[in-house]
């Protein structure tokens, strides 16, 4: 796959990803009561508007708002910056890893669109679990994170002759070397 291609294909994966999740943000906010959940396949799924000013499991939740904003917002940005660039660049990943790449940096890049705009937090809304057993609440962008790191682990060669593979087969233009049998 060519660089202008693939560039084009983490676009689109990107402006999709940011696009339902703000878009899904939108109706949240403006539709979701945030105390009684929207109980969904019998209670399987919630659906409540909240406001997360922290990270996973409450992570930074506490921390004063100077050190949360250098931290999930600077921070973010600098890895979503060198992981785009990365994942465009890079002629190691195939299709599918370069799919899961762009679907973790989606899903990143709209929670810090969430945070830039809300002073640090980001909007969830969803809650997925049987009775007591629950996840966190979370949103389309965490799912998409969530997603694209399955995608990626999953796609990814396990033996260096897939590895070989990957690398050689981006280029048409390279042919395949064979290694050299000293006798």
């Amino acid at each position: 796959m060519r660089k202008a291609e693939r560039l084009g294909l983490v676009i689109l994966i990107l402006t999709l990803c940011i696009q339902f999740d703000q878009a899904l943000k939108i109706y949240v906010r403006a539709t979701l009561p945030p105390v009684s959940p929207i109980s969904l396949l019998d209670g399987i799924i919630e659906l409540r508007y909240a406001e997360a000013s922290g990270v996973f499991m409450g992570l930074g939740v506490g921390w004063p708002n100077i050190l949360r904003h250098i931290v999930l917002i600077l921070l973010a940005a600098l890895i979503l910056i060198s992981l785009l660039g990365f994942t465009v660049r890079s002629r190691l990943l195939n299709i599918r890893q370069l799919m899961g790449m762009a679907l973790i940096a989606g899903g990143g890049l709209s929670n810090l669109i969430d945070r830039v705009v809300r002073n640090g937090a980001v909007i969830d809304y969803i809650n997925v679990g049987y009775r007591n057993i629950r996840t966190g609440m979370f949103n389309f962008a965490d799912a998409a994170v969530l997603i694209g790191a399955i995608v990626l682990i999953l796609s990814t060669p396990t033996d260096r002759e897939s590895t070989i593979e990957t690398i050689y087969s981006d280029s048409s233009t390279r042919r395949r070397r064979r290694p050299r049998v000293e006798s």
